[in-house]
């Protein structure tokens, strides 16, 4: 089902022939889809951004579903990070990603009170360490294309963003 989601997605983003967006300043931009590297199909994840995030793994993380640790990932990152990096750019040419990489382990905190009751407990998600890199390079590069749409202004969300810059931004003026 989300793969089949998914596959809708990429076919509207091909489908559309142009995007309209806000500028800061309230113009309004005319981004050709095609010419422009919005399409998530025309991103490439390179060899480097793989091996730096392998590189860079917390090594604390528990393992998800496919039973990969971040220990295991790190310590292997020469050797297993060109066949990552295969196979991130196979799911994003081929618009499908694997079924292990949407399975979570879901597991039950204790929040408050007594322990008996379902309500004082909220649910964590354990998701697999290899789509967290994968949406880890997907947001960067996103980001770093929406980010030159974005105000000066705009500081919800945002990297270097926080409700302390947006203060001082408006404790200025």
């Amino acid at each position: 089902m989300i793969q089949e989601s998914f596959g809708r997605i990429t076919y509207v983003y091909y489908s559309l022939s142009t995007l309209e967006a806000m500028a800061g300043d309230g113009e309004l931009l005319d981004i050709h889809i095609n010419e422009s590297p919005l399409c998530i199909n025309s991103f490439d994840i390179s060899l480097e951004e793989v091996f730096f995030e392998l590189n860079n793994l917390k090594l604390n993380l528990s393992t998800g579903p496919d039973n990969l640790s971040a220990t295991f990932l790190h310590e292997c990152r020469f050797v297993l990070a060109p066949h990552i990096h295969f196979l991130f750019n196979q799911s994003l040419n081929s618009a499908i990603f694997t079924t292990i990489w949407k399975t979570v382990f879901i597991s039950p905190i204790f929040k408050k009170g007594d322990r008996s009751t379902v309500d004082n407990y909220r649910p964590i998600s354990k998701i697999s360490i290899l789509p967290k890199i994968f949406s880890k390079i997907i947001n960067n590069k996103i980001s770093l294309i929406l980010n030159k749409f974005l105000h000066d202004t705009q500081h919800g969300f945002r990297k270097r963003h926080s409700t302390i810059t947006n203060l001082a931004v408006y404790g200025l003026k």
